[in-house]
Order: C-alpha cells, then sequence, then structure tokens
C-alpha cells in the first residue's frame, strides 16, 4: 500500500500511545493507516539471526500477527482503514525502507539524546535522521485530540525555507491556527559573574534582537494562506527548547520542527534543540526533514 500512515508499535504501554495520534491524522488527511511490527533479526548474539526460521520464530510470527490484527480491529471500530505489516529484519533499516511509502509515520520513542543513543540504540532518531517521511513523535504524556493549534518554533535566516512545509502540514492536519515562535536567548548567569558581559550590555544587545525577531516574523505571517489564523510570538529565554516547551502548554495542539541531515561525524550533534523538545514536551512533535549542507550552528531553525 502507498500513500499512507504508518503507525510502528512493540506492543509496549508506550507504544500504544502512538495509536490515537495515528488515527487523529489518518482522519485529518483522510488517509488508512498501515500498523507496522518489526521482529528483530540482529543483535550481539548471532543466533538471533537464525530465530524467524526456527520453529519458535515462525509460533513468533504468528502471534504477533495476531496482536497486529487485534490493533487494526481497534482502529477499525473507530471508522478507520487499517492493516498490519510484519517484516523481519534490522529494525531502524526495516521502518525506514516501509516509510519510502508511506505519507506520514507516527511513533512513540524510546528516548532522544546522546546518552540515549548510545545505551539504548532508540530506532527513531535513526529513522529521523534517514527518511524524508514527515515523522511524528509522541509519548504517554501527550493528550490526544484534534491538532488545531500548530505552533512552528522558528528563526529568522532559515525560516524562509522550512516554513511552507510546515505551515502546509498545519494546514492538512486540520489546524486553525498557526503560531510562530522565536526564542532569543538570554546569557547564562555564570557568564555576568565571570564578568565577561555586562547585564546592561546583555539586555541591551537581546532588546534589539527582539525587536528584530518580532519584525522578521511579522513579515512571514504575510506569507501564511488564508484560512488559517496566524500568530507571531518572540520570547526571552535561557533556552531555547525550554521555552518552546513551557509555551507549546497553553497555546498549541501540536509542534511542527525540522530537523537537519548531517554526515556521519556529525550526527550526535544533530537537532539537539528538537530532541531536547521531544524528550521534555507533552505535546506531539511533528519532525519535518531538511536536508543541508551547512555546519552544525543551522542544525535547526532555533539555532
Amino acid at each position: 500500500m502507498t500513500g499512507h500512515i504508518l503507525v510502528t508499535t512493540d506492543f509496549s504501554k508506550r507504544a500504544e500511545a502512538a495509536y490515537p495520534f495515528a488515527a487523529a491524522a489518518a482522519e485529518a488527511l483522510k488517509l488508512p493507516i498501515v500498523v507496522l511490527h518489526v521482529i528483530s533479526a540482529s543483535g550481539h548474539d548471532p543466533l538471533l539471526k537464525f530465530v524467524p526460521n526456527t520453529e519458535w520464530g515462525r509460533q513468533l510470527r504468528s502471534r504477533t500477527r495476531a496482536r497486529l490484527r487485534d490493533v487494526c480491529r481497534h482502529l477499525i471500530r473507530q471508522g478507520l482503514r487499517a492493516e498490519l505489516q510484519l517484516e523481519v529484519g534490522v529494525v531502524h533499516e526495516v521502518v525506514t525502507a516501509a516509510l519510502e511509502r508511506a505519507e506520514l509515520a507516527v511513533m512513540a520513542p524510546h528516548g532522544f539524546g546522546v546518552i540515549g543513543r548510545l545505551l539504548f540504540g532508540s530506532v527513531a532518531p535513526k529513522v529521523v535522521r534517514k527518511t524524508a517521511c514527515p515523522v511524528l513523535l509522541v509519548n504517554a504524556r501527550c493528550a490526544p485530540g484534534p491538532f488545531r493549534r500548530a505552533l512552528l518554533p522558528t528563526a529568522t535566516d532559515l525560516a524562509a525555507r522550512a516554513l511552507p512545509d510546515a505551515v502546509g502540514w498545519a494546514r492538512r492536519l486540520g489546524a486553525e491556527s498557526v503560531e510562530l515562535l522565536h526564542a532569543v536567548v538570554v546569557p547564562d548567569q555564570a557568564i555576568f559573574a565571570r564578568g565577561e558581559i555586562s547585564v546592561a550590555r546583555a539586555m541591551a544587545v537581546s532588546d534589539g534582537m527582539l525587536d528584530t525577531s518580532r519584525a522578521a516574523l511579522n513579515a512571514m505571517l504575510v506569507g501564511i494562506p488564508t484560512g488559517l489564523k496566524p500568530t507571531a510570538t518572540v520570547v526571552r529565554a535561557r533556552r531555547a527548547a525550554s521555552a518552546i516547551v513551557e509555551h507549546a502548554r497553553g497555546s498549541a495542539d501540536i509542534i511542527i520542527m525540522p530537523a537537519h541531515r548531517y554526515g556521519a561525524m556529525q550526527r550526535l550533534l544533530v537537532g539537539s534543540v528538537t530532541e531536547e523538545v521531544i524528550r521534555s514536551c507533552d505535546r506531539p512533535v511533528l519532525v519535518l526533514r531538511q536536508d543541508s549542507d551547512k555546519t552544525p550552528a543551522a542544525e535547526s531553525l532555533l539555532q
């Protein structure tokens, strides 16, 4: 099947958090859902590669297919179209390949961040890095519902390239309003204590950046299509990600953010703001991949 929403599951409570968001997206986009489970055929133990071909492996596939059918029935009872997909292989590779035929992925990741990746090898960061398909990331703290209010964290230098995609997805998902948000990051108190910059000078620079950012974001609002209620907000914050998370709690149903792709040597630096938002936020985050040959300083529209 092509032109569908792919939701991944390992049947855990964490994975179940993705189902209602997949349902909401399917209703908005008028697309069917494919529920994918991958039986891992890789690992430190080479015997795992041969398990699927054993009698135990065949029984495992049968039991897993039955569980996938249960998930599909749950979605079908909501009036949605759903079918199952069961694969065997390296999980992130299988998911990435499956997304070549999908319009949208919905995932509930185990964890993000450098430590999470090194210790647990979460599938979601690998998939986000490799796929061009938009990925909606959710967690158990996210309350399901329609995506009426979209928050688009942005910055004036790179926003022009990412904004059309973000606004387009907001409209497709049924948003009634979009808010552009930019956080002007102020220096940490430790910098003042060391005398590297005076408080007065830092605040003067910050005020200038606030004014410049407001003017730039207001200019961007002109390009927002009719039918969406556009607003722009500029805030002063010590950390961009914390400002996004706090602002979203009271004003957004979904956050739409970019993730840039870099070479292998820079992978651990990619998307630090986006990843911190995903870890901390109680709102679903739609990640749109933006390929870039720029330096890691441009890893996010917030940096």
